[in-house]
């Protein structure tokens, strides 16, 4: 059975997500260990609990053990700003690097 995830969240939808990213908390900084979240999420899909994941957004300061292996979901590591980013180890090759900033921020869906 995958380590517990003790802060992770679940969403069907990016308005889900709050709009200001002050708003997430802050916790560890630093020397996170990645993989137990991806152990996770392949435990869920396994389980089928997950029938159509669109992907994992982990939101990070990129200072941790990343997984060794691609995982079966797409995965975008999405950083508070540039200079986080900048500090933190490469993302794997797998992965998708994000950073938050005003103009993701501001961005309205396009509903036409």
């Amino acid at each position: 059975r995958p380590a517990a995830v003790p802060d992770g969240a679940r969403t069907d939808s990016q308005d889900d997500l709050p709009h200001d990213p002050n708003a997430l908390a802050h916790k560890g900084l630093g020397g996170t260990d990645f993989r137990p979240v991806f152990a996770y999420v392949q435990n869920a899909i396994d389980q089928g609990e997950f029938t159509n994941l669109g992907g994992l957004l982990y939101f990070t300061d990129g200072q941790g053990t990343y997984p060794a292996h691609k995982p079966a979901f797409d995965t975008a590591f999405v950083f508070p700003d540039e200079e986080t980013a900048d500090a933190s180890a490469p993302v794997p090759p797998w992965a998708m690097k994000a950073v938050l900033d005003d103009t993701f921020l501001e961005q309205e869906p396009d509903l036409a």
